[in-house]
């Protein structure tokens, strides 16, 4: 006799409630200690389920317990029926409902409007620093500010590309050359390349910079193929303009120059993942930068 579990969802973020219709077929992709990872067989585009924890992921459902995620284990592959108000998967022996009824529609975060930059940007760019050298990652901020040479071997085609991507921006029509190079670049689940281009795309969009991002955005979508599955969801998230909360957070306080918030929320998207926020942070800072630099260089060579 097959038993059956039901959990109560706390929060839906938007990308998941534009997904979750009724009759959409959903399948586990992927099982983790923290989230289940279920991809639309439609779309393609995928939901999490996560704990408390994961409520800044534009794409999840938030269960009640963060035991909850941990205490079944789906194989991958297996259905997930949805009728709009409930989700059921079979999980061993017993039925999991998630009942999605009472969960909040959280809103879609908008990144604000960044026209100049200062203390605080520096000062998120020097901590990133930091962070990033304390944990070795392969992509650093200052070997994109010519500071220093990569650390890791992996470092200097991922360093390599970023310049390529930044000198891209410059002439749009570039773009299509320089992101190849970036996607799928780096291991994992969402390669180091790949975060660092959503962020990029990011640091443009609230940079007011719209005909670079729609490009950018254009050149992305065209070749996802060259990364994983869950990644190029992300980029389309990006691409559509959902963001994870923390990044919405430091561009909140970059906008208001607010450096204490600014450099708590870089921690806090620092935090996810083994590299995958740094990663898009640098993108992001990365972006804004630059924008920031053409900005000043179209102003120096407007006819007086």
């Amino acid at each position: 006799m097959t038993s059956s579990s039901e959990v109560r969802a706390l929060s839906i973020g938007p990308a998941a409630a534009l997904a979750l219709t009724a009759g959409v077929t959903l399948r586990v992709h992927g099982v983790f200690p923290s989230a289940w990872n279920l991809q639309i067989e439609a779309t393609q585009d995928f939901v999490s389920l996560v704990g408390p924890g994961g409520a800044d992921l534009p794409h999840a459902v938030v269960l009640e317990r963060a035991e909850h995620v941990r205490a079944w284990s789906p194989a991958a592959g297996t259905p997930v029926r949805c009728d709009g108000g409930t989700l059921r998967v079979q999980a061993a022996a017993s039925e999991v409902r998630i009942d999605l009824r009472p969960a909040a529609r959280l809103p879609r975060r908008t990144l604000p409007s960044i026209t100049s930059l200062g203390a605080a940007h520096a000062a998120c760019e020097r901590r990133l620093a930091g962070l990033q050298a304390a944990a070795g990652t392969d992509l650093r901020i200052e070997s994109l500010a010519g500071a220093g040479a990569p650390a890791t071997p992996l470092g200097t085609p991922l360093t390599t590309a970023a310049l390529g991507l930044v000198a891209a921006a410059r002439t749009p029509a570039a773009l299509p050359r320089a992101v190849p190079s970036l996607l799928g670049l780096g291991p994992g689940l969402t390669p180091s390349g790949d975060d660092l281009l959503s962020g990029y795309l990011a640091g443009t969009r609230a940079s007011s910079r719209a005909a670079l991002a729609d490009a950018l955005g254009e050149a992305i979508e065209r070749d996802l193929s060259r990364t994983t599955a869950v990644s190029a969801f992300l980029l389309r998230c990006a691409v559509r303009g959902f963001w994870l909360g923390p990044l919405v957070d430091l561009a909140e306080a970059l906008a208001a120059e607010r450096e204490p918030d600014a450099l708590a929320a870089l921690g806090a998207l620092c935090a996810l993942g083994h590299s995958s926020g740094a990663d898009l942070a640098t993108g992001f800072l990365l972006g804004l930068r630059t924008s920031s630099c053409a900005r000043q260089g179209e102003k120096r060579g407007r006819p007086q």
